[in-house]
């Protein structure tokens, strides 16, 4: 039950060397008998081959039934069934009296197992060079699946974008990323192995729709499950800065549940993208404003665009910052924050949600503080474990409470203020 050995080594997807065909025992019988004759029998007689009907039309009497019976137990020899295991709970014999009981004769079925019998996981692995990695999971954004192929992948890419593409209904367009992720706008160059040359996707994620071209923009469909957590930490009427939004994967979440959110990406194309997510999902341009700036720029001007038509003193409940490959190096940029911070007084808590991919012998809270230069009060449950990376490589969220440092002096000195 495996496909033919003639497929090892393809490279190039011949769907008519995966078809074979296997002469399988049955037992012909009149269609309203078929369900005594399978009753009768002890069920290891059955046929239990995957993915095949036990019962299956008889192709030269439509008044008949063909069941399929076990190859493993029982063979056809000049039209007789044999029982070929001696350890068989029923003989030779109980199996002819029930088959006369139920008029009923032994005959072979041809089974065809072709190319759309097999799954892609069962073709891939008959396919591929033994011992290379079978490249059975994948990122779906939409209408996209998403490889990441190692360089032993290569003369087997186009292949294996076919087979996923065949195997996946929803699945249109198959690309791999060639890449690393481009730091500036953490977009990714990639090619396409198959499909349609399509990258405008709709995604549904929370409650939200999302639209954008997945070729311009970053969009990971494994952090939904993290998007979640953090949002359900916000509160109806916070305020809430999201400094690398993307197209708006909290940002639109956070807005929908009725919270202010100024959201900022450096990418023009996910600004675009945030706004017409915005449109979609029905949410005024007052609860989510939008902002196509540098991060380190955006968070020193941040508290001044807060407070630009109040007469009050606000300040920002929480800052995301999503950009694990870098996030870390804009905190100094909160210095000039902390020294607006009141040693007297009631204010907000303000929190700083910073993502960070850390090496799994280090510390990813000693990371955000060797960048913050200041020590954090860290509180139960403020370094989170979003997922692992790559064998030694993990991602964290390190959230803290943004304060002035313990050496206010030292604090002082360090503050850059616009």
């Amino acid at each position: 039950m495996n496909p033919p050995a003639i497929v090892k080594g393809l490279t190039t997807l011949n769907k008519e060397l995966y078809r074979q065909v296997l002469n399988i025992p049955a037992a012909r019988v009149q269609a309203s008998k078929v369900g005594q004759l399978r009753s009768s029998l002890d069920r290891s007689f059955i046929s239990t081959l995957p993915r095949v009907k036990t019962v299956v039309n008889d192709s030269t009497d439509p008044q008949k039934r063909l069941l399929l019976l076990n190859p493993d137990l029982i063979q056809i020899d000049s039209q007789q069934i044999l029982v070929l295991k001696a350890e068989a709970k029923q003989t030779f014999c109980d199996i002819m009296s029930e088959l006369k009981k139920c008029e009923a004769e032994g005959c072979v079925y041809e089974l065809v197992l072709d190319y759309d019998y097999w799954n892609s996981d069962e073709i891939l692995t008959a396919t591929l060079p033994d011992g290379m990695d079978v490249p059975s999971s994948f990122e779906t954004i939409g209408h996209i699946a998403h490889l990441n192929l190692r360089p032993e992948h290569e003369p087997f890419k186009h292949l294996i974008g076919s087979v996923i593409l065949d195997k996946n209904p929803v699945i249109k367009t198959v690309v791999n990323k060639v890449g690393a992720i481009e730091t500036t706008f953490r977009v990714f160059q990639m090619e396409l192995l198959a499909g349609e040359d399509k990258f405008q996707v709709e995604v549904k994620e929370g409650g939200c729709i999302f639209t954008f071209d997945y070729s311009k923009v970053y969009w990971n469909s494994r952090l939904q499950l993290e998007h979640f957590r953090l949002v359900q930490l916000f509160k109806k009427g916070e305020r809430i800065c999201d400094l690398f939004c993307g197209v708006g994967p909290f940002a639109i979440p956070a807005a929908k549940k009725g919270c202010i959110v100024y959201a900022n990406d450096l990418n023009p194309e996910s600004v675009k993208y945030l706004e017409i997510n915005r449109d979609r999902n029905k949410i005024s341009s007052n609860n989510l404003l939008t902002f196509n700036s540098d991060a380190r720029d955006f968070i020193m001007k941040s508290h001044e665009l807060l407070n630009k038509d109040t007469s009050t003193v606000l300040f920002f409940n929480h800052y995301i910052m999503n950009l694990p490959a870098s996030a870390h190096e804009f905190l100094d940029s909160f210095n000039s924050l902390r020294a607006l911070i009141p040693t007297e007084g009631i204010f907000p808590t303000i929190w700083v949600h910073c993502y960070v991919f850390c090496k799994k012998d280090s510390s990813p809270i000693e990371l955000v503080e060797s960048e913050l230069k200041c020590d954090l009060e860290l509180e139960i449950d403020t370094c989170h474990y979003v997922r692992n990376v790559s064998p030694n490589k993990d991602m964290y969220c390190v959230s803290f409470k943004l304060t002035k440092c313990k050496d206010d002096e030292e604090g002082t000195k360090r503050a850059k203020l616009d």
